[in-house]
């Protein structure tokens, strides 16, 4: 019998062809192994525990407030440029003005917004901070064009009546209180009213009191750990989400037909601006309901906690520093006699003579930053100071140039005078906001209500700190611990 092994190597057209086939397929394989096992130069650093990775130190880090002194340990040991591993996700660290300008300046070729599985879950797969492209620029666009100053300023006036009504009603005839509820409250209460355009009605009403708690157990779920089970921290965000959406979904489809009845504009609110942007890029189509939803909840989650972060380091600040309390107190009483109308409420004009004031807040951010930073996501294989960043890492910027003594000189001395007039931080070096392309829109809004808290509170009280060095936690925003209780001691001086 003839050997049918040796029958495949006889001479002929199709064995030729299946000869010439597979070898060719095996080559083919052999560069592919050669290729892809080649050493590549990530950077240097360790990806910790299997599906953990460092996630456990990273979050301990935040809570305990030594997010810094986390980066500088790995700095020390594996430079600028590190990798670690988060909950899943292998990711690049970069630190310094040069890893911030890359992350900043990068476009949607090579990097894109990105979260973790569990953020997504509560602020949605269709936040500006997960959105890309087309999708991204339309939101975008529509956010920053009814958050900037020339569109806010009208809405001064708004936001002082209601920190008059309510945080000033709720410290007065109070000697002690831990001020960080209240001040979460108010700044609530004016996003409210300010940015979803709800009515005064709605934002004092009960029902409004629970969406508030649902909006407390969002921000306290944002970075907890992903244990799906009742009585978690991140199963109660899940609800309250589920809650928020029904509220949001409602307010889009009643201003949707506020809007097209002519009663609501793209200057009505941020709602109605969503609802009125068109994409030039398709046809003119607009803002899905979905996408309004979601970022109404990311808009909701940081520029208020942002404020309230701010807030707590004013407050003190103040405590703590003499001659910041009187330098602060001095320029918010030459507003206050500067006021056409004494009794009436602030305006643009008394905004933009805080500059002393905004000085103080500026420097504040630079010593605690609100947020330690963000993170992208690497969507083709690109290079950084000669390392090599593979395709589906996700990549880490960090406010750890704030602390850069080569940056700022002596970085541990608290001093606004970096931020007067005529001084300014060289680029991508002071980001509490981040920068360039991917600069965070709520910076005026901010700005406009933390100045109009400030002026009230200082003109109305002195306060000191009922624990000294009270800690601060992060979760990622930067809070006390402990929700800074105070005396309070009502000023009496004209």
């Amino acid at each position: 019998m003839e050997n049918k092994f040796w029958h495949f190597f006889k001479p002929s057209s199709e064995n030729a062809f299946l000869f010439m086939f597979f070898t060719t397929l095996i080559l083919i394989l052999i560069k592919f192994i050669l290729t892809h096992s080649k050493p590549k130069n990530i950077p240097p650093g360790s990806l910790g525990f299997p599906i953990l990775g460092e996630a456990w130190s990273f979050q301990k880090a935040l809570s305990e407030d030594r997010f810094d002194e986390w980066v500088s340990e790995r700095v020390a040991k594996y430079g600028p440029v590190f990798k670690t591993s988060l909950m899943g996700h292998r990711s690049i660290v970069m630190t310094g003005r040069a890893g911030n300008r890359f992350i900043f300046t990068a476009n949607d070729n090579a990097l894109v917004g990105h979260q973790t599985a569990p953020v997504i879950s509560i602020i949605g797969d269709h936040s500006l901070f997960v959105l890309n492209g087309a999708r991204h620029r339309l939101v975008k666009g529509a956010v920053f064009s009814f958050l900037r100053s020339e569109s806010l300023q009208r809405f001064v006036g708004v936001v002082d009546d209601i920190v008059k009504r309510h945080l000033m009603q709720t410290l007065d005839g109070k000697d002690m209180m831990r001020v960080i509820e209240p001040l979460k409250e108010t700044t609530f209460k004016v996003m409210c009213r300010v940015i979803f355009g709800f009515e005064g009605e709605e934002v004092e009403s009960n029902d409004h009191a629970s969406f508030f708690d649902d909006f407390l157990s969002l921000s306290k779920g944002l970075w907890s750990f992903p244990i799906y089970f009742p009585t978690t921290t991140y199963y109660r965000a899940l609800g309250a989400r589920r809650r928020v959406v029904e509220r949001m979904r409602a307010l889009v489809r009643r201003r949707k037909g506020e809007v097209e009845a002519g009663r609501a504009g793209a200057k009505s609110d941020i709602v109605s601006c969503l609802l009125c942007a068109r994409d030039g890029e398709r046809g003119g189509g607009g803002v899905r309901e979905e996408e309004i939803v979601d970022n109404l909840i990311t808009l909701m989650m940081g520029s208020n906690s942002t404020a309230v972060s701010l807030l707590a380091s004013f407050i003190k600040a103040v405590a703590r520093d003499d001659v910041v309390r009187k330098a602060v107190l001095e320029e918010q009483k030459k507003v206050m006699n500067e006021k056409e109308n004494r009794d009436g409420n602030l305006s643009w004009v008394d905004i933009q003579k805080m500059k002393y004031t905004w000085s103080v807040a500026q420097e504040l951010m630079r010593t605690v930053s609100p947020a330690f930073g963000n993170q992208r996501r690497v969507v083709r294989d690109t290079t950084f100071n000669g390392f090599h960043i593979p395709k589906g890492w996700q990549v880490l910027w960090v406010t750890t140039t704030h602390k850069d003594k080569d940056i700022f000189r002596h970085p541990e001395k608290f001093d606004p005078s970096r931020f007067t007039s005529g001084s300014s931080a060289p680029p991508f070096s002071y980001v509490p906001f981040g920068g360039g392309l991917h600069i965070c829109p709520g910076y005026d809004y901010v700005r406009i209500l933390s100045l109009v808290v400030v002026h009230h509170l200082i003109l109305n009280y002195r306060w000191s700190e009922m624990v000294a060095d009270e800690p601060v936690t992060r979760n990622p925003f930067a809070y006390p611990a402990m929700g800074l209780p105070i005396k309070l001691y009502r000023r009496i001086e004209s």
